[in-house]
C-alpha cells in the first residue's frame, strides 16, 4: 500500500510548479527522490522534493535554489564581535559599493545590512563576523553576513524551547521571534526576510529560503553546520522599499500587528489533519492583530486541524482575526465546512 503522503508524478509536479517531463528528468538524474507504487508508477514525497531542488544545480528551476551567481565577492572584510557596532560595517560596504546616499537602494541596504550584522552581535555567541559583497549583475547587488556562533536555528531553538531548530524556521516566519526579547523585538528579521528580493538565512544543517519576486519560501538542507551565514539580494533600484514593508505589516497604530506565515514551513507532508499540528502553526500568533494564514502548497487538511485553527483557538484569543489564503478547492471546502461550527 503507497504511503499517503505521497503523490503522483502529475500531481507532484503541478505542486512544484514543473513539466511533467522535466520532474521525470531530475528524478532519472537521481536529483528528486521518488518510489514507485506496486503497478510501477512513481510516488513523490513533496516535502523531500522540495527539500531536494531547494540544493539542485539547475537555476532553471520554478522552486527556489541555491544562489548561481559567481562565488568570488567583489569585497569581503572580517571583525571581530567584540565592542563592534552594526553601523560601522554598513558604511564601509555601502562605500564600497559606491551606493548614492539616500537612495531607495542604500536605504534597503542599510536596514537589511545593519540588522543582520547586529543579530550577530546581538544572538550568536559568537567572537567574529564577515560580510562579503557580490555584484550578480549591472542592477542586481548580493550579500551574506557570516558569524562562527552557536547558529540562529539552534539558538531560537533553546530559547524559545522548541523541539528542533526547524521549528526555529517556523517562528522566524511569523515575526517577533527573538532570542533576547528583553532588548530586540525579532522584528528586523522578518522584515529583512520580506524586504529584499531573496533571502537566504543558513545554520545548524538547514536553511531557510524566501523568494519575494516568486512569493514562494521554502526549507533545505544547507553546508552551514557551524555558525550562521544570512544574506540576500536586491536590485537597482530596489523591488521593495522599508516603507512599504512597514505598512504592509502595521496597524492603524502603525505597530507590526500584522503577519502572514506560510503553513507549509511547518510541514513534513503536505497535509495538515492534527491538532498538534494545528497549535504549531498558531503557536504565538496571539501577538498579533491580523493574520493571512497562507496554504500555498498545501494540499490538504483535516477537520481536527480547521477546528483547532478556526474554532478553538479564535475562541482563546479573540482579539487575532485569522484569514486563510492561498486555499485549494479542498482546503476551501474544508475550511467553509468547517466555519458554521465556528463560535
Amino acid at each position: 500500500m503507497a504511503d499517503p503522503t505521497t503523490v503522483s508524478i502529475g500531481e507532484a509536479a503541478r505542486q512544484l510548479g514543473l513539466s511533467v517531463k522535466q520532474l521525470r528528468r531530475l528524478a532519472d538524474l537521481g536529483v528528486v527522490p521518488f518510489e514507485r507504487s506496486p503497478g510501477g508508477h512513481r510516488l513523490f514525497d513533496l516535502w523531500a522534493a522540495r527539500r531536494a531542488l531547494a540544493q539542485a544545480p539547475d537555476a532553471g528551476l520554478r522552486i527556489i535554489a541555491r544562489e548561481t551567481a559567481p562565488s568570488i565577492p567583489t569585497w569581503t572584510a572580517g571583525y571581530p564581535l567584540e565592542g563592534l557596532e552594526e553601523v560601522d560595517v554598513w558604511e564601509q560596504a555601502s562605500e564600497a559599493w559606491g551606493l548614492t546616499e539616500h537612495s531607495e537602494e542604500y536605504a534597503v541596504f542599510h536596514y537589511t545590512c545593519t540588522e543582520l550584522v547586529n543579530n550577530a552581535i546581538d544572538h550568536s555567541g559568537g567572537t567574529r563576523v564577515e560580510l562579503r559583497l557580490f555584484r550578480d549583475a549591472p542592477e542586481k547587488l548580493r550579500f551574506e553576513v557570516r558569524d562562527d556562533g552557536v547558529g540562529a536555528f539552534e539558538r531560537l531553538r533553546s530559547t524559545l524551547g522548541l523541539d528542533a531548530p526547524l521549528d526555529a524556521i517556523v517562528e522566524l516566519s511569523k515575526g517577533k521571534a527573538t532570542s533576547d526579547p528583553s532588548r530586540h523585538s525579532g522584528e528586523g528579521l522578518f522584515f529583512t526576510s520580506r524586504i529584499l528580493d531573496r533571502f537566504r538565512l543558513a545554520a545548524n544543517g538547514i536553511e531557510w529560503m524566501v523568494d519575494n519576486e516568486l512569493d514562494d519560501q521554502a526549507v533545505g538542507v544547507s553546508a552551514v553546520t557551524s555558525g550562521t551565514l544570512a544574506g540576500g539580494t536586491f536590485s537597482i533600484p530596489p523591488h521593495r522599499t522599508t516603507a512599504q514593508m512597514f505598512r504592509a505589516y502595521a496597524g492603524e497604530d502603525f505597530a507590526f500587528s500584522r503577519t502572514r506565515p506560510r503553513v507549509m514551513l511547518a510541514a513534513l507532508g503536505t497535509d495538515f489533519v492534527s491538532r498538534s499540528e494545528a497549535k504549531r502553526v498558531l503557536a504565538r500568533l496571539e501577538s498579533f492583530d491580523d493574520v493571512d494564514l497562507d496554504f500555498g502548497g498545501v494540499a490538504g487538511v483535516g477537520q481536527a486541524f480547521v477546528d483547532e485553527v478556526f474554532r478553538v483557538w479564535p475562541s482563546v484569543h479573540p482579539g487575532t482575526k485569522i484569514v486563510p489564503v492561498n486555499m485549494n478547492a479542498a482546503i476551501e471546502f474544508m475550511v467553509k465546512r468547517g466555519l458554521p461550527y465556528r463560535s
